[in-house]
């Protein structure tokens, strides 16, 4: 640590510490142990405000159809699903028509860089 000195005496701050790199701590880094899960049950559920019951049969149609799309979390559950891989399938086949981008191979030296 170096102390400063100030020559004015009138000055509140008369000795000031400005920490220097040789007194820098090496503290060990936390590693993340993983993700929250959300166990509690919410204190006021959406369901004692809201009813099903005063919308019209085709707005009930398009509700209940929101909530049957599943979303998969990772790729082995995408393909698990034909619909999901048709549609990757389309996505691939656009990108290379588009000349989007170009496959090439994986320099030697270099390493591929994971999404985790």
């Amino acid at each position: 640590m170096m102390q400063v000195h100030e020559s004015n005496p009138s000055s509140a701050l008369e000795n000031v510490e400005i920490p220097g790199p040789e007194n820098e701590i090496d503290l060990p880094i936390a590693i993340r142990k993983g993700t929250r899960n959300c166990t509690k049950k919410p204190l006021y559920p959406l369901s004692n405000y809201v009813s099903y019951d005063k919308l019209l049969a085709n707005h009930k149609s398009f509700i209940v159809n929101l909530n049957s799309v599943v979303i998969p979390n990772n790729i082995t559950e995408a393909l698990a699903k034909k619909d999901w891989g048709d549609v990757m399938q389309v996505e691939m086949t656009t990108l290379e028509k588009n000349n989007t981008w170009e496959i090439v191979d994986k320099p030697k030296e270099k390493n591929i860089v994971d999404c985790k």
